[in-house]
């Protein structure tokens, strides 16, 4: 048996992505479509990589984080978790995000007054919180390059 999947791109594109599926036993993920699309046939209406993090910049006593690929936004379907910030003593405490004018991210904490770095996703095992707008996931990544950084006990 093979399994169908329909994709309908969001924004008005008038693409669809049809995903063949093999049966369990032979395959555990679908074939990989999206990037063939965009790179190799220049579909440039199918978006093939989620929000890449890009720059960041301190305001209202918090980051705010600009990505690459996240060209009509970003997305969050609840609240956005997984963020860590940290000040010059190098400690990361858990932090609250919020999507900032659909394309950016602020990050703040209570604790660390005068942010310098944020982490997304930095462990063995996260549930990703932070998309595209075509739902495309964001990569786990760091602002930051110190080796000697602690966490704060959660």
């Amino acid at each position: 048996m093979v399994r169908l999947t329909f994709l309908i791109f969001p924004q008005g594109t008038h693409f669809q992505e049809l995903r063949s599926k093999l049966p369990d036993q032979l395959q555990q993920h679908p074939l990989p479509l999206k990037t063939p699309l965009n790179q190799t046939y220049a579909y440039i209406t199918v978006d093939y990589a989620g929000p890449i993090y890009q720059s960041l910049e301190e305001k209202e006593g918090g980051i705010l984080l600009k990505f690459e690929n996240a060209e009509t936004g970003v997305f969050a379907y609840d609240k956005l978790e997984g963020f860590e910030i940290a000040g010059a003593d190098k400690v990361f405490y858990p932090a609250d995000a919020s999507v900032s004018g659909r394309m950016d991210v602020l990050v703040k904490s209570d604790n660390v007054p005068e942010p310098v770095a944020v982490r997304y996703a930095w462990s063995n095992w996260i549930e990703g919180t932070l998309f595209d707008t075509s739902l495309l996931p964001a990569s786990s990544f760091r602002t930051d390059d110190w080796d000697d950084a602690t966490q704060v006990d959660k």
